[in-house]
C-alpha cells in the first residue's frame, strides 16, 4: 500500500516535542514493521523520519520483508488504536496507522 505522505506530513510529526501517545505508537509500529527495535525511542523515532529515504522505504515495502515476531509487536501496540481519533491528532500518522494496518493485516 502506498501513503499519500509528504516530506511537510513527516516535518509535522517529527515536530512534536513529546507526541501524543497514540501517535508515537503509531510511529513506532511503523519503525518495527521497516525493521528497527521494539525499544526505539522518540528521539531515534525522529531521525527515522529525517532519512530522506523514509517515505520511499515505506512506499516500496512488501510485507514479506517483514518478520512475524515484527508484525505481532506492531499488533499489540496499535491494538483498540481509533483512526478518527488519530486523525483528530495527525492526518501523517492516521496514513502511517492505514499502511500498518494494511501489513498487519
Amino acid at each position: 500500500m502506498e501513503v499519500s505522505l509528504t516530506k511537510r506530513d513527516i516535518t509535522e510529526v517529527k515536530s512534536f516535542g513529546k507526541p501524543p501517545q497514540d501517535v508515537k505508537d503509531v510511529l513506532l509500529a511503523t519503525c518495527i514493521l521497516l525493521g528497527h527495535p521494539k525499544d526505539t525511542d522518540w528521539k531515534m523515532i525522529q531521525r527515522i523520519m529525517g532519512d530522506p529515504i523514509f517515505i520511499n522505504s515505506i512506499n516500496n515495502f512488501e510485507a514479506d520483508e517483514c518478520t512475524p515476531e515484527a508484525m505481532e509487536e506492531a499488533r499489540k501496540i496499535l491494538a483498540e488504536k481509533d483512526l478518527n481519533q488519530i486523525q483528530c491528532v495527525s492526518m501523517a500518522a492516521s496514513e502511517l496507522l492505514k499502511w500498518c494496518t494494511s501489513i498487519i493485516g
